[in-house]
């Protein structure tokens, strides 16, 4: 991974007490201006922004096709350097992130069977939802797929971990599936929150497609058989960029119970987004490269 000046000021001895001390305001602003730079000096910030621009190139006009590259540029790097900032922010994380949609969660709590907040994969912030929501108290669980929990200790800081729980799917092992359901019906019996991200797959079983421009892409059946089993409250949660040019979380109304109901109610709103806010996606590149995932 490449570091950037922002990056490494959290980190830097001296240096870091300077970076707690900066209003994440100018760093956001910074992050836009330094986005629009490097798309016109530096060669890979130039190449991260081509599948983007190949793949809207008729669906924007000039103008706004280069306004919306620079914003994918920032978004890109932001993702990164957020990361980095989070141990010194997170005590002022309301300066920077807002919440919308809370009292969702806080209604599907309320009913005492906890709640799984869906997100697309590589779309927006999505990273940043577990820890901003232990942050209001919430009991969180981040699932994923194949990441383990020393490596998730290594990306946050091994304190700032312990505030929410990371657990992973692993295919092709039947009694890894078991513990992985009796770990989330443990966590939901608890009124626990579990924040998911479903793969996106170029194949797949029919009532997981999702229709789009591009043609169609397929959700990853297993989690939402798992939210099947489970008959709790799920709920589309995304992290995208606010006017103010902060950062916003979206949690948007339950979806219907049933697989498909759940998988079809989810693909709308993720398709909203990436039709509104194409720029917070992460994968144009593995979709024009033809990858089986994404």
């Amino acid at each position: 991974m490449k570091l950037s000046l922002l990056q490494l000021a959290h980190f830097l001895p001296g240096v870091v007490y300077l970076a707690r001390a900066i209003h994440p305001r100018w760093f956001f602003r910074w992050s836009l201006y330094s986005a629009a730079v490097a798309s016109y000096v530096y060669p890979h910030a130039r190449r991260q922004a081509q599948p983007f621009l190949k793949i809207f190139a008729d669906r924007f006009d000039p103008v706004e096709l280069k306004q919306r590259s620079r914003s994918h540029l920032r978004y890109r790097r932001l993702c990164n350097e957020i990361v980095g900032a989070w141990k010194n922010w997170e005590h002022r994380y309301e300066d920077w992130v807002s919440i919308e949609g809370e009292e969702y969660l806080e209604q599907a709590l309320a009913k005492g069977r906890g709640a799984f907040l869906v997100s697309g994969h590589n779309y927006g912030y999505s990273r940043l939802i577990a820890p901003v929501l232990s942050m209001r108290g919430y009991q969180l669980h981040r699932g994923g797929n194949g990441k383990n929990p020393p490596e998730r200790e290594g990306r946050w800081g091994k304190n700032y971990v312990r505030r929410w729980r990371y657990f992973y799917y692993q295919d092709g092992d039947y009694w890894h599936r078991v513990r992985l359901l009796k770990t989330v019906r443990e966590a939901l019996g608890r009124n626990d929150v579990i924040h998911i991200s479903p793969l996106n797959y170029r194949t797949g079983t029919p009532e997981m497609e999702v229709a789009f421009w591009r043609g169609k892409f397929f959700l990853d059946h297993k989690w939402f058989r798992l939210m099947e089993i489970c008959q709790a409250p799920v709920l589309p949660c995304f992290a995208v960029g606010a006017a103010d040019g902060m950062i916003k979380i979206e949690i948007h109304p339950p979806l219907p119970a049933g697989r498909e109901a759940m998988a079809l109610g989810f693909g709308e709103v993720f398709l909203s987004y990436l039709k509104d806010r194409p720029e917070y996606a992460r994968f144009w590149s593995a979709i024009l490269k033809e990858r089986p995932w994404w």
